[in-house]
């Protein structure tokens, strides 16, 4: 059934030939359609219409089917294009119905039923989402004659083209396929530099290396589909990166991975990788259906079974550089097997080498192996020289260097192990900033970033100063070893660059404690985590023992202990120093510098820990003064109370005195969501209504209450209390501020266990002593329980007690139900006489 109506302006639709009128399959006879006028109300109708010559192609009508929600935005699209619109009802109208000229069918059905057979020809098929679409951006819904326009539903694919791989189910790629055609997307059989996407389900196969090589992104097929689920939004386009990142292809899909070699805690942890990031383990190496065997190639000297010849045999590298470029990486670059040697082979043939090379050498000689540092110079073992000691092997020794070095004295043994330790240290700062600091720095700003800037500043601090002043150091240290004699003057080297190590140093061994905090943060992240294994894999292969097995966070820690050690060895050099010697004062110079910095920089870490922990505390108390931060305070004592005197806040108030050297902050523990409360309707709201209600965002703990200067504590009482064995930690404060005419007494109990009670009331009085210059003991005062009364002492036990505070509590919320501010007195004189009874009781 057909009903037709018109769009702006008044038109009359003629009869249909009778040709038309045929019953159809389903026993329904089609109506033809009467002329009727209709006119629309959305535009102004026209009293005059003229006619106009149609272009070309250009529908003479669009059907609009049953099954499309005719929304006001898609009746406002309709009447946009000025073409005469048909109502259908009956699917097999376009069957038998024979029209003048192309038409344009809308519906919501896209199934390839509809399609295949209700398509008359000369007619373009649309989704009510085209229709829109088109109307906004005014385009032409001419039809060209023997031109097949394919069915479309929405726009939402029109800049994509589309490349599948690795799927074996033939419907369901042909269902991708016609699902991205009617989104308006294309497809290629082939990758060219012409497809934006490909589709797969594995990463395997010429396209996925393909779209690596190229950056394609390599998406899942819920990727098309959640697209398609989205077809009715009008404002919806499938090349969002936002919405791409949620079905991107995982990097292990469709891969089954086995690990071997490894020990257990290594392959927990790559299995627990390996399951994040899509793949799936195999329980042994010639398990089938094995696609991959990772090898951990530090520790295995023999190829592992495998299945077939299709499983690839790879190196630990290759999947930590997979995890890092959040990419599975190209096998044929990491394979074990590929000019596989033994570790103890190629030791054997580099040793035969050396023989054949050498044939009169004696083969009883000891050949002392001398490594060298990174930029070429001569390096020694990391242990002291000082534990050197003779062996039947080292007589046979007839090096120069083993000759020079036993004849060495002890000044110039311990200078030497100086020497060294200052090298290795100096290629550990390098190693830092070359193989960890800089390649992060590479990658900022870029897709591939692991860590941002605040985070790299944070972790390595300011090292290249640092390593531009040892290195300073370890040229002028080079240059007395090559021209040592007993009257070099050490010393002078090191006094020469205690200023420097003055102002290198605080930037990093400040924010030290950060640094470990956040590395244990990030090693969590898989990349960083990748990052770090592909380093140590470097470092490995460098062969460097000053860094052998080490982590970052070991080599983080160098820094640290290196004036320590310079301290000590220092300390050595002067002991085995003549004192008529020249270089005697000077080393005594130097070793003072030292000391001194390393002085300065423990003051320095302790202040700046102070500050940032007096920063913390102003940041979590609402209401805090701007007063409680000063650069010569610091932060001292905390203390948990219940108040007892109902002066500060209210009597059974949890209070928290934050004790400072010249201040005391009293504030009060609050609720997080005790002001959104208004009403009772409220009651059986959920924590995250309660968080959007809020007119201000309650986010810390404490709500400032008074700011208690030491200057206005003019005595602290010790309550004690001997009938209970102390088991209640009362104390008071007697206080009197600059503008107030009385003294008033704040009592409280302490509530926190781990504290105790004379210790926190020592800390008290001792910085109110340094404020007054005066000894501590004559403000502290210990008075007995019964006699607390005639010091204005408020001591009740019920007003603490847990039955006390939930009546409080009660006589709040009755308040609130009244929708009173406060409690009126006359109720809170009740409530008080009920505490009372019940507390008597």
């Amino acid at each position: 059934m057909a009903t037709s109506y018109s769009c702006k302006w008044k038109w009359q639709i003629p009869k249909q030939n009778k040709r038309c009128s045929m019953s159809s399959p389903g026993g329904t006879t089609a109506i033809q359609s009467e002329p009727m006028e209709v006119d629309c109300s959305i535009m102004q109708p026209s009293e005059e219409t003229e006619e106009k010559d149609t272009e070309p192609g250009m529908p003479c009508q669009i059907c609009v089917c049953s099954n499309v929600d005719q929304t006001e935005t898609f009746k406002k699209a309709l009447a946009s294009f000025n073409v005469p619109v048909v109502l259908v009802e009956d699917p097999d109208y376009f069957v038998h119905a024979k029209f003048d000229g192309p038409i344009i069918i809308v519906t919501s059905e896209f199934t390839n039923n509809f399609l295949r057979f209700h398509k008359p020809p000369q007619s373009r098929i649309l989704g009510p989402t085209a229709l829109i679409e088109m109307s906004i951006k005014v385009e032409n819904l001419s039809i060209p004659l023997r031109t097949r326009i394919r069915p479309l539903f929405c726009h939402s694919m029109q800049n994509i083209v589309i490349c599948i791989t690795g799927f074996r189910n033939k419907q369901e790629t042909m269902k991708l396929i016609d699902i991205t055609k009617h989104m308006g997307g294309k497809l290629r059989k082939e990758m060219n530099y012409q497809v934006t996407h490909l589709i797969a389900n594995c990463v395997s196969g010429e396209k996925y290396k393909y779209a690596m090589g190229f950056r394609v992104p390599v998406l899942t097929k819920e990727f098309v589909l959640s697209a398609w689920e989205k077809r009715y939004d009008v404002n919806f386009k499938a090349d969002e990166p936002s919405f791409m990142n949620q079905y991107k292809l995982k990097l292990f899909q469709g891969a089954k991975v086995n690990f071997f070699g490894f020990s257990e805690e290594d392959e927990e942890q790559l299995q627990e990788l390996l399951l994040s990031n899509g793949g799936k383990p195999s329980l042994s190496s010639d398990e089938p259906l094995t696609t991959h065997v990772v090898v951990d190639d530090s520790k295995v000297t023999c190829m592992p079974n495998v299945p077939c010849t299709s499983t690839y045999v790879v190196k630990a590298r290759w999947f930590w550089m997979s995890i890092q470029n959040s990419e599975c990486a190209d096998e044929s670059k990491y394979l074990f097997g590929k000019n596989f040697r033994t570790p103890d082979r190629a030791a054997k043939r580099k040793r035969l080498m050396e023989v054949v090379e050498e044939p009169h050498s004696s083969p009883r000689k000891s050949r002392k192996k001398r490594t060298s540092d990174i930029d070429g110079t001569p390096r020694y073992s990391c242990g002291s020289l000082l534990d050197y000691t003779t062996s039947p092997d080292n007589f046979l020794a007839t090096d120069e260097s083993d000759v020079m070095i036993k004849g060495n004295s002890p000044r110039h043994q311990v200078f030497k192990e100086l020497c060294q330790t200052e090298s290795n240290y100096v290629n550990v700062l390098r190693v830092l900033i070359e193989h960890f600091k800089n390649p992060l720095e590479e990658k900022l700003n870029t897709n591939e970033c692991i860590l941002n800037q605040a985070e790299m500043k944070i972790i390595f601090g300011d090292l290249c100063p640092i390593f531009d002043t040892h290195k300073d150091l370890l040229k002028d240290l080079k240059y007395l070893e090559q021209n040592y004699s007993d009257s070099v003057s050490i010393g002078e080297v090191f006094v020469k660059h205690c200023t420097a190590f003055k102002k290198v140093y605080p930037p990093f061994i400040n924010f030290f404690q950060d640094s470990n905090s956040l590395l244990k943060e990030k090693e969590k992240n898989s990349r960083f985590l990748a990052f770090l294994k592909l380093c140590y894999m470097n470092l490995r292969d460098l062969g460097l023992p000053e860094i052998d097995k080490q982590t970052l966070p070991d080599l983080l820690i160098r820094p640290v202990q290196r004036l320590g050690s310079i301290s000590l060895l220092l300390n050595d050099i002067l002991k085995n120093t003549s004192k008529s010697s020249t270089d005697h004062q000077k080393l005594s110079e130097a070793l003072d510098g030292i000391r001194t910095v390393m002085t300065f920089l423990n003051e320095n870490k302790q202040r700046q820990d102070n500050q940032r922990s007096l920063f913390d505390i102003y940041q979590d108390i609402e209401n805090c003064p701007p007063q409680l931060i000063n650069s010569h305070r610091s932060f001292v004592l905390k203390c948990d109370v219940i108040e007892l005197s109902n002066m500060l806040s209210h009597r059974g108030d949890c209070i928290t005195l934050f004790l400072f050297t010249d201040v005391v902050e009293v504030c009060k523990k609050r609720s997080k969501y005790v002001n959104v409360l208004k009403s009772p309707n409220t009651s059986k709201m959920s924590l995250s209504t309660y968080k959007t209600q809020a007119k201000h965002p309650i986010d810390k703990t404490y709500k400032h209450i008074k700011l208690l200067s030491m200057t206005s504590i003019k005595k602290v009482y010790n309550v004690e209390d001997e009938a209970h064995d102390n088991d209640r930690q009362i104390f008071a404060l007697r206080c009197r501020g600059s503008d107030e005419v009385i003294e008033t007494t704040y009592s409280f109990n302490i509530i926190d266990d781990t504290l105790d009670k004379m210790s926190f009331l020592r800390e008290l009085c001792r910085q109110a002593s340094a404020v007054y210059c005066i000894n501590f003991d004559k403000f502290l005062e210990d008075i007995s329980l019964a006699n607390a009364s005639s010091f204005n002492i408020e001591t009740h036990e019920s007003s603490n007690s847990t039955l006390g505070r939930a009546i409080k509590f009660a006589s709040k919320q009755v308040g609130r139900t009244l929708s009173l501010n406060r409690t009126p007195s006359t109720l809170r004189k009740v409530m008080s006489s009920m505490k009372v009874r019940v507390a008597d009781t």
